[in-house]
């Protein structure tokens, strides 16, 4: 099935240009044959034309010297224009039928030679079967054998009192064989441009059939996990910028797998610790082992509580990675924020922290999902409760059309080797409980299209969240 998909590719792209080449070329062939046609039969007309005029002025009724010489100057001129438009002289040849389309000139005339009067009794010839079908001064092409004549008529009754037809024509054989020479010449010249293109077609075809080729085998050793091998260069650029995104979509995926490889280990490992404890006192309880059972199983109930606030993270975080969608709604950041201090203030109190609030005087409403944002900042507070010393600080103001939440305490600064990765999940730095807390606030900004930043020196450190005014 893919191959049979691959192959429709290929043809496709060997075929689609082919066809417009030909449809091209064929169009061109065309085009030129009905303009040179049309072009030839304009001016042979236009002359044949031109003779009936020169004509009805020497036989229409006399004429002046002025006319006379008018006539001559006419005539110059127009033959003059006619040969600098075709760039040829057609000579135009006349025929006499009477009414009859007998011949009565050039008929054993010594004014015309052989050929003249051969073809004036073609002419007779073609009008006594089309009878029905000529009419006067429209342009008639009459096909002899090799010949092409080119031909109008047109009636006088003046001549010797007799009704006559005359009928003016031109040998156009020659123009037509010349067209038709051009016309090989061309259809020569395109086909070998046509072979041409095919070729390269061809050539560029079989190119991109490699480079793809060298592109699926690379993508199919990344699915294997089989070790990468250098690659020599494709073809086209495009190729090798495809293979740098797999490259790093295989480094993503190994990425991910490490995560989550480290996500399990960490977890067992944290959920492992207080399971011990509550077991080891439990067994302890049962053997008798303890004397003071209170002091035991307050011991076990603080571990419990450990396991379920972890295990809590944990659901939380899985919900978090599956179920990206928020529930929206219009929020004043500045109640969220003192309903959050006024949670953790029993655990200030006992340790002595004092808590200020730098609020903007402004209500401040944006559109978010108090859920997530509720835990987002309960986790950053609680987090501030564990390293600070006396002061936690709480502010929150707009900047055009950014909200800035800073919660900073004067605990000990953030080293420089836990800063890059305090985001990380399950990355527990000096004093850390779970490493979970603060992954979660990292991925509850980024789905609100914030961002988080950390500030810490010797005298504080503070976490910024910045969110927009609208998603």
């Amino acid at each position: 099935m893919m191959r049979n998909k691959k192959s429709q590719l290929k043809l496709a792209l060997f075929l689609a240009p082919i066809m417009v080449i030909l449809l091209s070329f064929t169009g061109i062939i065309w085009a030129f044959n009905v303009a040179v046609r049309s072009y030839i039969e304009r001016i042979t007309s236009n002359e044949l034309e031109y003779e009936f005029e020169l004509l009805d002025l020497y036989y229409g009724g006399g004429k002046s010297d002025d006319n006379e010489n008018k006539t001559n100057d006419d005539e110059k001129s127009k033959s003059d224009i006619f040969q600098e438009e075709t760039g040829f002289l057609i000579t135009v040849y006349y025929a006499i039928l009477d009414k009859n389309y007998s011949e009565v000139l050039p008929v054993d005339s010594p004014m015309y030679s052989e050929k003249e009067a051969e073809i004036s009794k073609i002419i007779s010839s073609y009008f006594k079967s089309h009878r029905d079908m000529i009419k006067e001064g429209k342009p008639i092409l009459i096909k002899n054998g090799d010949s092409n004549l080119y031909l109008k008529y047109k009636s006088y009754k003046t001549y010797q009192g007799k009704e006559l037809i005359l009928v003016a024509y031109a040998d156009v054989t020659f123009v037509l064989k010349y067209t038709d020479t051009l016309h090989h010449i061309l259809i020569f010249l395109m086909t070998g441009s046509a072979i041409a293109v095919i070729l390269i077609i061809w050539t560029i075809n079989k190119k991109i059939d490699n480079s793809f080729n060298k592109l699926k085998d690379y993508i199919l050793s990344i699915g294997r996990r089989e070790e990468l091998k250098d690659i020599e260069e494709f073809d086209y650029s495009e190729f090798g910028e495809v293979l740098l995104s797999v490259k790093e979509m295989s480094n993503m995926i190994d990425r991910a797998n490490d995560s989550q490889k480290q996500f399990f280990q960490n977890a067992s490992h944290e959920l492992r610790t207080p399971l011990m404890s509550i077991q080891g006192y439990a067994e302890g309880i049962a053997g008798g082992v303890h004397k003071d059972n209170k002091k035991a199983a307050a011991v076990i109930v603080k571990q419990s509580k450990r396991m379920s606030a972890l295990v809590d993270e944990l659901l939380l975080l899985s919900r978090m990675d599956t179920n990206a969608q928020l529930n929206i709604e219009s929020l004043d950041l500045r109640e969220l924020l003192y309903d959050c201090t006024w949670r953790i203030k029993a655990d200030c109190d006992k340790k002595g922290i004092e808590i200020e609030h730098l609020m903007s005087k402004d209500e401040l409403f944006i559109r978010a999902d108090e859920e997530k944002l509720d835990r987002a900042f309960i986790n950053i507070l609680t987090n501030a409760v564990r390293y600070a010393k006396s002061k936690i600080t709480v502010s929150c103001k707009k900047e055009t059309d950014i909200f800035e939440i800073r919660i900073s305490n004067d605990g000990i600064p953030i080293s420089e080797k836990d800063l890059p990765h305090i985001f990380d999940r399950f990355y527990k730095g000096e004093g850390g409980n779970f490493g979970i807390g603060l992954a979660i606030v990292d991925e509850i900004v980024k789905q609100h299209k914030g961002k988080t930043e950390i500030e810490t020196d010797d005298n504080l450190t503070c976490f910024i969240i910045k969110l927009p005014d609208d998603l």
